[in-house]
């Protein structure tokens, strides 16, 4: 993840083993998300979530679940309730969304672990690129964000 100021201040106070484990975590929801943007214009909100192997796996909502064509805000709570039900046997999770902001577009993954270091929120904003099939990605933005599947680190 970028160095900025609020990305250095939680680096200094998080185990490292949590801060390789959030960064595999952030690569894969941008890597998955900018591919379907390229793609589609467009992707659902999906769920990164790592389990106790370190191996980081992508979860959607299941469409008999939330119906044919459901809202982003409606299966947040669902991304995260069932993230909550399997902690146990997690490391991390996070849950990434497309999202609007002040000067444009962008990618947004909220994710936290179970071992320690704060909640994050990553922002990184995203324009077509003039080559088809490409997108271009903007520089990532890193800020505190709140717990949801673990109110508290464990340990």
């Amino acid at each position: 993840m970028e160095n900025d100021a609020p990305t250095v201040a939680w680096r200094e106070t998080t185990p490292a083993p949590v801060q390789g484990d959030l960064d595999a975590m952030v690569v894969l929801a941008v890597r998955t998300a900018s591919d379907a943007l390229a793609k589609r214009e467009g992707f659902q909100p999906f769920a990164v979530l790592l389990g106790d192997d370190r191996r980081p796996q992508l979860s959607w909502v299941d469409p008999r679940v939330s119906g044919p064509r459901p809202k982003a805000t409606d299966l947040l709570p669902l991304l995260v309730s069932a993230a909550r039900e399997q902690r146990g046997s997690l490391l991390g999770a996070g849950v990434v969304v497309d999202t609007s902001i002040d000067d444009g577009d962008a990618i947004r993954v909220e994710l936290e672990h179970r071992d320690g270091g704060p909640a994050l929120v990553v922002v990184v904003p995203y324009r077509p690129s003039w080559v088809e099939g490409e997108l271009s990605l903007g520089e990532q933005r890193v800020a505190l964000g709140t717990r949801r599947v673990w109110e508290q680190p464990a340990g």
